[in-house]
């Protein structure tokens, strides 16, 4: 649509021009106006618009997405249904019209996130619930492995013929085994921190001890090794003796020992108060000290080695007789289980512990819920019981380990949708139509390439333990 207006003289005209946007249909709406010999003179395009139920009356409009805005008024907004009014007076004979009068509605705001027709912000419930990880059911997987080495201090390549690291919930830290391809990458790989990249998931070993075999027409070179949380052991710290000379918290005084050694300490255990002089060591490296503390309350360590960072966690996630209603961290199924085997171990059964600080602490009774309370395991004394929460953590830790138990060991394959499985995570296997939920105690991840051809095979093994009885 397309108008034009001659203006001769400077005499007042109008012209209206009306388009319809029922659709979403693009359409163009233009005016021109000319004026001859007319100085002085101004003109303004004025568009006037409704949309929605809302008119206006703008020089400019724009038309697209709109910004986000906040948007008050006093209007009456009216509820869904009907209206019921109830007069508290008879009727009477009034003069017409019957005047009624209300009160004014507050101002009441909301948040226009802007966009489209289409809402670009849709109103999202809050993510606080946990979803395990479980890889997908498929009639085939095509799985591509790889494996590599770099030296960390300079980005050196290194070649392995085969790697395998193993960690356990007992470990402070994880433990190696390394083949390299030939002397020379052994050599550059000796005394050194490696970067070892496996299906994309990234480790940092120490290669500490390196070691060579020889035969007839045969050569090959190996290495053992720790985690990156080695340097915090001999031979690169000294055995050294500790007092806490003043009141700390537990994750405090963790942090105290590690000081200054570019490592830090989370938690997500309940932290507590230790007193002044009461807790103390002889002849141990910081590593070692940390991970005595985290046994003396029921918690392991769990090291990233990537942030140099070290978090607190509880043995059991999970007590393995409340597993029936917990959230896996992982799932696995029969399409990706290569190997399953189990086995009962037989222990002492107990539903209460004893458990006791030593010069300054607290003596704790803990029993297990909805259970008498009469079937004692064996008394834990440690230094660190200073609070009942110290007390409650290690009963608990103690009364998960009683019981027969059902070990699994089950082999699978590192996938990107299944990521390496770690000691302490809560692993739920289908087995037909249930699901049995277990701790994982230990795990172990190899790697190996083969010499004739080139082919790479990469596995992982864990060992579950779950109560007998129980899903």
């Amino acid at each position: 649509m397309y108008t034009q207006l001659d203006w001769c003289t400077p005499l007042q005209r109008m012209n209206v021009n009306v388009a319809r946007w029922s659709q979403s249909q693009p359409k163009e709406q233009l005016a021109s106006l000319l004026w001859r010999q007319v100085p002085g003179t101004q003109i303004c395009q004025g568009i006037a618009y409704s949309y929605k139920g809302q008119r206006g009356f703008e020089y400019s409009l724009p038309w697209g997405p709109h910004q986000p805005q906040w948007i008050c008024s006093t209007r009456y907004i009216p509820q869904t249904g009907k209206i019921t009014m109830r007069f508290g007076e008879p009727w009477a004979n009034s003069q017409s019209p019957l005047a009624l009068s209300f009160t004014i509605e507050p101002k009441v705001c909301r948040f226009d996130d802007g966009g489209g027709l289409i809402d670009a912000h849709p109103n999202l419930p809050t993510i606080d619930f946990k979803i395990p990880i479980e890889p997908q059911i498929r009639r085939s997987y095509l799985m591509e492995p790889q494996v590599s080495c770099i030296r960390v201090r300079d980005g050196l390549v290194v070649v392995l013929n085969s790697v395998s690291i193993s960690t356990s919930r007992s470990q402070w830290t994880s433990t190696c085994s390394l083949s390299f391809s030939s002397r020379l990458d052994a050599m550059h790989a000796n005394n050194e921190l490696l970067k070892v990249s496996i299906n994309g998931y990234e480790f940092f070993l120490l290669c500490e001890a390196s070691s060579s075999s020889k035969i007839f027409n045969a050569e090959t070179y190996s290495a053992t090794g720790r985690g990156r949380l080695a340097e915090l052991a001999t031979p690169y710290k000294k055995l050294v003796n500790f007092v806490n000379h003043e009141t700390r918290s537990f994750l405090g005084l963790m942090a105290d020992i590690i000081a200054n050694s570019g490592w830090t300490v989370t938690g997500v255990i309940t932290d507590y108060p230790v007193p002044a002089n009461s807790f103390s060591y002889a002849n141990k490296t910081p590593a070692e000290a940390i991970n005595f503390m985290a046994s003396a309350i029921g918690a392991m360590l769990d090291i990233n080695d990537e942030t140099r960072t070290i978090n607190v966690i509880p043995q059991w996630p999970v007590v393995p007789w409340d597993t029936s209603s917990a959230i896996p961290d992982v799932i696995l199924h029969d399409s990706v289980i290569l190997e399953f085997t189990e086995h009962l171990d037989i222990r002492p059964e107990a539903n209460a512990v004893f458990v006791r600080g030593e010069q300054q602490g607290v003596a704790v009774k803990v029993k297990r819920f909805g259970t008498a309370g009469d079937n004692f395991a064996a008394d834990i004394v440690d230094k660190l019981i200073t609070d009942n929460q110290a007390a409650r953590m290690r009963g608990t830790t103690e009364l998960a380990n009683a019981g027969n138990k059902i070990q699994s060991s089950i082999r699978t394959k590192i996938l990107h949708d299944l990521p390496p499985i770690r000691p302490g995570m809560l692993i739920g296997v289908r087995k037909g139509a249930e699901v049995f939920k277990s701790v994982c105690d230990a795990s172990t991840i190899t790697a190996n390439v083969n010499s004739a051809n080139g082919q790479v095979t990469v596995n992982q093994t864990i060992s579950l333990l779950r109560n007998e009885n129980t899903i």
